[in-house]
């Protein structure tokens, strides 16, 4: 109880707590989508999408509280510390950051899930707490213990649901329901972070003090314009973010078609060449045999001159024989094809008395057998 015996009354502004929720659940949105390009990504890609999404999770969650926060009002002047409100962001991306991996594999269990949402929950918390820290008033914070155990139990509670869920719809086939899958996810997602805001802030009461507030030199205001650049940027970077993130698909698709116009180009090519290198040894195989054979031709026609030089050789020789047989220093005889000597020079005397036979008569049968076969060959 303040000093004053009394608590101050908060209201709110519809409109922009519809805009938080809004903001929430489009950076879940953009984060999972993100996420899911992180499971396929490969290098410097993979470091890329991660960096990405965790910026917009965490801008995301930063945003979605600080428009619920200017969607609170208090009947006193409210500023926020700098500082804080800079190592809030930090809380929040911190947790982004370290929750996304845990849910952006290409298969994840239960331990992932769980891990996953915790990390986001308490970067949602640290993020929330750390950004009430920052307000200051001329009031002091009460906090019920039961309500700010229950909005932790939300944050980590909501978001280990909301990464299940949106893992769940991302093995879906893509199709046009995959949109409606991301979206359904990114609602489970989006709806945690409002939900740890508002379950929190139900958690706290101000008491007035009457003393005046100290504001430091790195205190602000958030007034109506700075609400609305603070509120126009994030849908400004998402809408970005949902832009180069389609891009990148429509340039993975002309890619993956790319690569297979060239896989289909480098098999024909491949083919052409085994058909060509195929034809080339048929080729080389039928030169060498036509080299074969012709050196072979070569040969049985260099055989067969030699043969007739030779057989003309012979013929001649057997001519001049017979043109002088009386005069010839050798034996010459002529046979009968029934073996008798029809004919024998002076030189054949010798034999004629061996073989024991004159002209006119047969030759014995050994000598007459051959000169058969003779006349027959």
């Amino acid at each position: 109880m303040s000093p004053a015996g009394s608590l101050l009354e908060a209201t709110y502004n519809p409109q922009l707590v519809v805009l938080s929720v809004l903001t929430a659940m489009i950076a879940s949105y953009v984060a999972l989508d993100l996420a899911g390009r992180v499971a396929v990504a490969r290098g410097r890609a993979k470091f890329g999408w991660w960096l990405g999404g965790a910026g917009v999770m965490g801008m995301g969650i930063w945003s979605m509280h600080f428009i619920g926060m200017l969607a609170f009002s208090l009947p006193i002047p409210v500023n926020y510390h700098v500082p804080l409100v800079i190592l809030s962001l930090g809380a929040a991306l911190g947790g982004a950051g370290l929750a996304l991996p845990m849910v952006s594999r290409s298969a994840i269990d239960a331990g992932d899930v769980l891990t996953g949402g915790f990390l986001m929950g308490v970067g949602m918390v640290a993020m929330h707490y750390i950004g009430m820290a920052a307000m200051e008033l001329s009031a002091v914070s009460v906090y019920d213990p039961f309500g700010v155990a229950l909005s932790i139990l939300v944050a980590c509670g909501v978001s280990m649901l909301g990464f299940w869920l949106s893992f769940r719809l991302r093995m879906g086939p893509n199709a046009p329901q995959a949109f409606i899958r991301k979206t359904i996810g990114a609602i489970v997602m989006g709806s945690a972070i409002p939900s740890m805001h508002y379950t929190a802030m139900a958690a706290v009461a101000f008491a007035p003090v009457p003393q005046a507030m100290e504001v430091s030199s790195f205190s602000v205001d958030i007034s109506l314009l700075g609400g609305i650049a603070m509120t126009t940027w994030p849908f400004l970077l998402l809408g970005l973010t949902l832009g180069l993130s389609f891009l990148d698909r429509q340039l993975s698709a002309q890619a993956v078609t790319l690569l297979q116009k060239n896989t289909e180009l480098t098999e024909e090519m491949q083919k052409r060449a085994r058909v060509e290198q195929a034809l080339r040894q048929t080729q080389d195989e039928l030169e060498v045999r036509i080299k074969a054979r012709t050196s072979e031709l070569s040969n049985v026609n260099a055989r067969l001159r030699q043969e007739v030089r030779e057989h003309k050789h012979a013929q001649e020789e057997i001519a001049s024989l017979a043109k002088f047989p009386a005069q010839n220093p050798n034996p010459v005889f002529r046979v009968s094809q029934d073996g008798t000597i029809l004919y024998a020079n002076q030189a054949s005397t010798p034999l004629l008395n061996v073989w024991n036979c004159q002209i006119g008569e047969s030759l014995s049968e050994p000598w007459r057998l051959h000169a058969e076969t003779a006349f027959q060959s």
